[in-house]
């Protein structure tokens, strides 16, 4: 009787083993996307990015919709007028991601961010693929998501005193 609990929780301890494995294995080389705040100029304002962070020795193609939307941040590639122009415009952007790298990219703040309540969040969803995959191409995504008091806080601005209401 005792012996047979022991096999089944070996059993069981075998399986989740073996899962965590795999999906260690499928996930490894997944891109990390995340918000980071940098001065633009020492001591200067902190402008807010999205960083690509690619795990992989390969490179990969990320893309995301560009446009205006309530509680939808927008990308650009940089902090260039060009940049920022497109990223305003309805479409889509792309850009290679060379292996083994990051990317920053320049997180716009979404048009009702003035009216949103620090507890709202805001998100982004960034689509991703190898450029030279093994097996087949498939894309995946990310979502990048926070909350309006906590960018505040990343960038160092004080919230509305309605938003603290």
């Amino acid at each position: 009787m005792i012996w047979e609990v022991f096999q089944g929780l070996g059993a069981m301890v075998g399986l989740v083993t073996g899962g965590f494995v795999f999906y260690e294995h499928l996930m490894r080389h997944a891109p990390l996307a995340y918000v980071v705040t940098t001065p633009f100029m020492e001591h200067g304002s902190r402008y807010a990015y999205v960083r690509i962070d690619n795990r992989s020795p390969r490179p990969i193609l990320i893309s995301w919709p560009s446009g205006i939307q309530d509680n939808r941040f927008t990308i650009g590639k940089d902090h260039s007028s060009r940049s920022i122009v497109e990223a305003l415009l309805d479409g889509e952007r792309a850009i290679a991601v060379d292996g083994n790298s990051t990317r920053d990219l320049v997180l716009l703040k979404p048009p009702n961010f003035g009216s949103m309540p620090l507890e709202g969040e805001a998100d982004v969803v960034i689509r991703w693929r190898f450029a030279q995959p093994l097996i087949w191409k498939r894309e995946r995504s990310i979502t990048v998501r926070i909350s309006k008091g906590d960018l505040l806080l990343l960038l160092d601005e004080k919230p509305n005193v309605e938003d603290e209401a």
